[in-house]
């Protein structure tokens, strides 16, 4: 039986956007929760959005992604939707501020819940569209690092609110 939770989860995330054209782009999305659960939860969504309203200094966008959630008390259908709406204010030429809210849902699963939040954004833009509030192309590429790696973490006695834990892998 499914108890609803009335839990606020804090998470932090980490996003990845890449624009295909001046008003359309792709993303990497990622959350781990701090506090909220004792069993804690994290996803993973791949998506695209689209910039809806631009001006010089503020961006309204939408995104939907699609991938993976769990951490949840009850096991279920761990692929999840998640269709959100937000603003972004440009401050400087590479930082800016950007609110959101959205609905996240477990297709097939019972889990659905309400999102808000904020951001600070880093405007990293290289190669292709330089400036996606103006559309200016890029003249020469800057290629930055990154780095993928490989692991494997081990949970010994997992906290599940008085279910009986095992170890997670």
């Amino acid at each position: 039986q499914y108890h609803s939770l009335r839990n606020t989860l804090s998470i932090l995330g980490f996003e990845y956007q890449r624009y295909l054209t001046n008003n359309t782009f792709i993303y990497a999305h990622v959350d781990a929760m701090y506090s909220g659960l004792t069993a804690g939860f994290m996803d993973l969504f791949f998506g695209a959005g689209k910039n809806v309203i631009e001006t010089k200094y503020v961006n309204f966008f939408g995104k939907f992604g699609i991938g993976a959630a769990g951490g949840r008390i009850f096991p279920e259908n761990g692929l999840t939707m998640y269709p959100s709406v937000g603003a972004d204010v440009k401050i400087t030429k590479q930082f800016g501020l950007s609110a959101h809210g959205g609905y996240h849902r477990s297709i097939g699963g019972t889990f659905e819940a309400y999102t808000a939040g904020f951001s600070l954004k880093y405007y990293g833009l290289s190669g292709g569209t330089s400036d996606p509030f103006t559309g200016k192309k890029a003249t020469k590429i800057k290629t930055q690092g990154i780095q993928i790696g490989v692991q494997n973490q081990t949970y010994f006695d997992v906290a599940k609110f008085g279910i009986p834990a095992s170890d997670l892998q």
